[in-house]
């Protein structure tokens, strides 16, 4: 696994990528698509997995939650994640998937801060959300 807690987090080229939740063959099209980007790509099926990654060791720059993970809604992912106490990253880049019909979250992303992308989408549109919600956070520092 990358990533580690004694890494720094901007040191690599590329930014880790944790991808939590969606349908897995989806999943497993989206980490193929940013490892081709040069990303390094974990995938958890669900927001406890995303926890126990972090638990573990695993510290990523980015989050790409989709908005129903298994196991819990992705907004308080998105907040359980930011205030990990591995992490310590209140401004932790999100990106969130949502189906078109859930277009009425908006406001919710908003509060969140977070990035959102309408399904479908391609992986170059994920990609540049991906880095600019990254440049975004380390912006405002």
């Amino acid at each position: 696994m990358t990533g580690k807690h004694s890494e720094g987090v901007y040191d690599r080229p590329m930014p880790n990528v944790l991808l939590v939740g969606g349908d897995p063959d989806s999943a497993v099209s989206l980490a193929r698509s940013l490892f081709q980007y040069g990303h390094h790509v974990e995938r958890a099926p669900s927001s406890r997995i995303a926890q126990l990654l972090i638990d573990e060791g695993y510290v990523p720059d980015v989050v790409v939650i989709d908005v129903a993970p298994p196991g819990a809604d992705g907004f308080e992912t998105a907040r359980d994640l930011r205030a990990h106490p591995f992490l310590n990253k209140p401004r932790l880049p999100i990106v969130m998937m949502i189906e078109t019909s859930e277009a009425d979250y908006a406001q919710r992303f908003g509060e969140l801060d977070a990035k959102f992308l309408e399904k479908p989408f391609n992986s170059s549109t994920l990609q540049g959300a991906i880095l600019i919600a990254i440049r975004n956070e380390k912006a405002q520092g």
